[in-house]
């Protein structure tokens, strides 16, 4: 195995425009109604950051990349970087892959670990962050 992991970028409005148009018409209609029931444009500011924020993965690319050191996620605004020994265990769910800091399942894995959005081919994906994390990682499904 290279040092050098795999790496892909993930947008998912790009393979699904339709939902792209929903999320956008019920985060416009959320703001409009926060206008309407507080008429604050600090609140109403608020809550439409809070929407954008939130749903960020979804509308905005995001790249991946593997290597000896760690898991490096980039978005328009922030590259974050992880190294492999924050990550003790590796829970697998459809299309994603999350790398927790923890060795058995927890609601904390939301939180603290690392959600990875798999591409297409994730065969070389899970063998690659199965062999950095470990065997003794536990695999479990959600």
């Amino acid at each position: 195995m290279s040092l050098a992991g795999p790496a892909w970028e993930m947008w998912p409005l790009k393979k699904q425009p339709a939902r792209g148009v929903f999320a956008a018409v019920v985060i416009a209609g959320s703001v409009i109604g926060a206008w309407s029931w507080t008429e604050s444009a600090a609140l109403t500011g608020m809550a439409a950051a809070v929407l954008i924020v939130t749903t960020s993965r979804f509308f905005f690319p995001t790249r991946y990349r593997l290597s000896a050191e760690g898991v490096e996620i980039g978005r328009p605004w922030r590259t974050q970087r992880r190294p492999w020994a924050d990550f003790r265990g590796i829970r697998r769910a459809p299309g994603q892959l999350v790398l927790s800091p923890f060795e058995r399942p927890t609601w904390l894995d939301a939180f603290r670990g690392e959600t990875l959005l798999l591409p297409g081919d994730r065969g070389e994906v899970l063998k690659y962050v199965e062999a950095m994390v470990g065997p003794e990682a536990r695999t479990g499904h959600r």
